[in-house]
C-alpha cells in the first residue's frame, strides 16, 4: 500500500482490509514522505486493532520517491508464493470477501500467477478492466488489467530493474500500475486471469480536465515510452 498525503482516506483503506472474511493477511505501508497526519492516522489504527508490527507493517520515507520504488520496496518483505495485492491508501478494497475470492481461484488454479478484478471509478459503474487473452501481448493489447492488480511475488523476483525505469533511468513517477504490472503480466505468459467482481474503489476525483491537464499529458508520454520499449529480457 503506497500512500501520501492521504490523512482522510488511509483509514477506510486499512478497515476495508481488517474487515475481509480471509484472515491470513498482511498490510506493508509505504509512507511516501507524507506532509499531512497520514502517518498519524496509521498510528492510530494500529493501536485501535493491536495489530503487531508483522500484521502492519510501516515503512516511512525521509523523501518522496513516488509510488513505483515502494510498491517494489514493500514487495521485498512477501515471501516468493505469497499473494500480492496493490491497494493504493487513498483508495479501498469494497468487497468483503475479495480476499476470499481471490485465493480460492489461486487455490484451485495454482497455474495462475497474476490476477486482476473489476473496479469502479469513484462512487459510479465504471470499470475499465476486462480480460486479456492468454496469448495476448499487454505492452501492445489495451490497458484493461487495473485494479485490483496482484500476483505472486516470485514473479517480480528476477525481472530487470531496467524495466521500471525511464528513458533517463529514472523509475517512471506517474504511472506506477502499469510500470510495475506490465513486467509482472510479460512474465506470467498468459497465466493470468481476470476475475470480474467489482472488488476495488478508486477514489479519483473526475474533472472536466482530469485527462487533459499536464499531468496527464506527461502521464501519457510515460506510457508511450513504456509500451514502444516492451519487456527488457
Amino acid at each position: 500500500m503506497p500512500v501520501r498525503n492521504a490523512e482522510d482516506e488511509i483509514a477506510r483503506s486499512l478497515y476495508s482490509i481488517w474487515c475481509q472474511t480471509h484472515p491470513n493477511w498482511k498490510i506493508i505501508v509505504v509512507d511516501d514522505a507524507s506532509e499531512d497526519g497520514t502517518l498519524a492516522e496509521i498510528e492510530r489504527f494500529q493501536s485501535k486493532f493491536s495489530m503487531a508490527d508483522d500484521r502492519l507493517i510501516v515503512i516511512a520515507n525521509q523523501s518522496q520517491n513516488y509510488a513505483l520504488p515502494n510498491i517494489l520496496r514493500a514487495v521485498e518483505e512477501a515471501a516468493d508464493d505469497d499473494i500480492v495485492c496493490h491497494v493504493d491508501g487513498d483508495d479501498w478494497i469494497c468487497d468483503m470477501d475479495a480476499l476470499s475470492l481471490i485465493n480460492m481461484r489461486y487455490e484451485k488454479s495454482p497455474e495462475i500467477q497474476a490476477l486482476w478484478t473489476a473496479q469502479r471509478w469513484g462512487f459510479s459503474n465504471y470499470n475499465i478492466s476486462g480480460p486479456l487473452a492468454p496469448d495476448a501481448d499487454p505492452y501492445t493489447h489495451p490497458w484493461v488489467s487495473s485494479h485490483m492488480k496482484t500476483f505472486r511475488a516470485g514473479l517480480i523476483r528476477d525481472i530487470k530493474d531496467e524495466n521500471f525505469r525511464d528513458e533517463s533511468g529514472n523509475y517512471f513517477q506517474r504511472i506506477a500500475d502499469q510500470a510495475f504490472y506490465l513486467p509482472v503480466l510479460h512474465k506470467a505468459a498468459g497465466n493470468w486471469f481476470y476475475e470480474p467482481i467489482t472488488a476495488y474503489h478508486y477514489s479519483i476525483d473526475m474533472q472536466k480536465d482530469t485527462f487533459h491537464n499536464e499531468d496527464a499529458k506527461f502521464q501519457k508520454r510515460e506510457v508511450d515510452f513504456l509500451r514502444i520499449r516492451g519487456f527488457l529480457s
